[in-house]
């Protein structure tokens, strides 16, 4: 399954790569002028840096050396790789959805190069494997230590990057790569067979990393995979992947099958771990995966509460996740938190934080009317939103009122439960129909609208997909917002503002646009219908790549009775 990710120049692993290149192009070819030629990289890491990497990374894969020289030159380069890599992925959660072709890009631009790099560290390992077993190599005791200790480090990193490759693969709901498990496993194999997948790699490099060995990386990459549906977030993926780092402990490898061996492993397969059940034919396990200590160990964090948390889990490890975790280890069925009910209908739904602005703030719009709307010169557009220079914000440059963007397409309701519907999408996917998008929805006889996102996508059957959308709020109203120092010439921002009763309490939310520096922004001006107020933020909710959630409060205690009349009256008007 690809949704909407450009993955044509990378659908699998090509190794062994030939050695043919006698010398590089940007220097020459030794340890020395290597690290002398990184010190002249661009500061800009997604510009001329992430390219003269990707040359270095293509000719030092063919270069012909010694696979120590390969590696110490790799080595000079792997911290400048990591800086890309990290600006990347910083850049993926502040890519707003009108951007959609740009987050393509920068995701491309991770996998390719994570790719790169570590197919560069599988050719190490595997010709220094080679090497080792040249029978006049005994005689070289040094060379023969320092060929050892490149090969342990290159499936360490190999491993290390096959998981943060995983990792960002499931964060864009991405299929892996052709070969990706059989490399994955034969990395692990050729470590094991040597006996060196238990080596301590920080004593070593003198480094901190929070996998200490290759079994320890091999097995994170295991369990992020048995852990990963496609139901849960991106950033439940994330948390997920943050407590493994403390679960490593609680998971066992054996070639041995045990009772309690709840998966297997066939490393000669390129396919994940499959559960263990009667062996078939073409599957012959050589491994088997046991995850029945941290199933115990979820167990009591549920019973004990924070009793057994760690500082860790305690930050990243909430509540459906727990559930999550248990349903996926669980020996038993355990039921769905929230059941799903037949029910048959179809839904009305929209894309995008500005597109539900707008149809709430037009109850009477339909499809049809977009373009009169469009010539009216007193509608805002919501896309072209200007700020104040000083608050560094970038407002995505993107068209005006479309009926593209704008459009109020049709899906039929599969199930239902209490937080949300399962949908079946037939028509083509739009641009920005994807992951954690919010959209605004409302079964075909209804009047109003309810906000909610999209939890998760899988393609059903040839271009049809069956689309998950959890509801966020059927509380919710289109709102305006001013940020500090905005002056009253900028219009104001669109946003949405969320009104939940629990207890006779109301409790407040408001989404608006992920642009980069919001989070850094306690308070804000509100407007909603005539009235104006300052309100704080109490805590971030949601983070998605085009919108950002968060609790908020009234900066004046005396102001909240005004706020909860008018919201009192514009719920009993739903």
């Amino acid at each position: 399954m690809n949704l909407g990710i450009n993955n044509k120049h990378f659908q699998s692993f090509h190794i062994p790569t030939p050695l043919n290149r006698k010398e590089l192009s940007f220097c020459e070819s030794n340890v020395d002028a290597f690290r002398l030629w990184t010190t002249s990289l661009s500061a800009r890491p997604l510009g001329d840096r992430s390219a003269a990497i990707f040359t270095a990374l293509h000719e030092l894969s063919s270069l012909i050396c010694t696979e120590t020289e390969r590696f110490d030159m790799l080595q000079e380069l792997h911290p400048f790789i990591e800086h890309v890599l990290s600006n990347i992925e910083k850049n993926f959660i502040t890519a707003n959805s009108p951007q959609a072709e740009r987050q393509t890009q920068l995701v491309d631009l991770d996998i390719q190069m994570r790719m790169s790099l570590i197919q560069l560290y599988i050719d190490i390992a595997f010709r220094c494997n080679k090497s080792t077993q040249n029978p006049w190599q005994f005689w070289r005791h040094n060379e023969n230590h320092n060929i050892k200790v490149n090969r342990i480090l290159s499936c360490y990193y190999a491993l290390q990057h096959m998981g943060y490759l995983l990792l960002q693969q499931q964060l864009n709901y991405l299929d892996v790569l052709i070969n990706q498990w059989r490399y994955t496993h034969e990395i692990y194999q050729y470590a094991f067979k040597n006996n060196e997948h238990l080596i301590n790699i920080n004593r070593i490099q003198g480094s901190r990393y929070a996998f200490s060995n290759i079994q320890e990386c091999y097995i994170q990459i295991l369990l992020l995979d048995i852990c990963y549906t496609y139901q849960i977030r991106p950033n439940e993926i994330q948390a997920l992947y943050e407590c493994g780092t403390e679960w490593i402990h609680l998971i066992e490898l054996s070639h041995r099958n045990h009772a309690t061996s709840r998966y297997m492993i066939d490393s000669q397969q390129d396919l994940p771990p499959i559960f263990n059940h009667k062996q078939q034919q073409f599957f012959l396990a050589d491994h088997y995966l046991s995850t029945h200590n941290l199933l115990e160990h979820i167990n009591n964090t549920i019973q004990n509460n924070a009793k057994n948390l760690t500082d860790k889990e305690k930050k990243y490890l909430s509540t459906s996740l727990k559930f999550h975790i248990q349903n996926v280890l669980g020996t038993t069925s355990i039921e769905r938190r929230y059941p799903r009910y037949q029910h048959s209908a179809e839904l009305e739904i929209s894309l995008g934080l500005e597109t539900a602005h707008f149809l709430l703030s037009h109850p009477h719009y339909h499809s049809d009317h977009i373009e009169s709307q469009q010539t009216n010169p007193n509608m805002c557009n919501l896309f072209l939103i200007t700020h104040d220079p000083s608050l560094e914000i970038n407002s995505p440059i993107s068209p005006q009122l479309n009926k593209e963007l704008k459009q109020i397409y049709t899906a039929q309701v599969l199930d239902m439960s209490s937080h949300g519907y399962r949908i079946q999408w037939d028509s083509v996917l739009p641009q920005n129909l994807q992951n954690s998008e919010l959209i605004i929805l409302r079964e075909k006889n209804d009047i109003n609208w309810k906000v909610g996102i999209i939890r998760w996508m899988k393609k059903s059957y040839q271009n049809n997909f069956a689309i998950g959308l959890e509801v966020l709020s059927d509380h919710v109203f289109a709102c305006n917002v001013r940020l500090p120092r905005q002056t009253l010439e900028h219009p104001p921002m669109a946003g949405l503002l969320f009104a939940h009763t629990y207890t006779g309490r109301i409790q407040l939310s408001i989404v608006l646009p992920n642009f980069t520096h919001l989070n850094k922004i306690d308070s804000f001006h509100l407007e909603l219908h005539e009235l104006k107020i300052q309100l704080l933020r109490k805590k971030t909710l949601m983070v998605t790549q085009s919108f950002i959630q968060f609790e908020i409060q009234t900066q004046n205690i005396r102001q909240l009775p005004i706020l909860r009349e008018l919201l009192d009256r514009l719920m009993a008007q739903l």
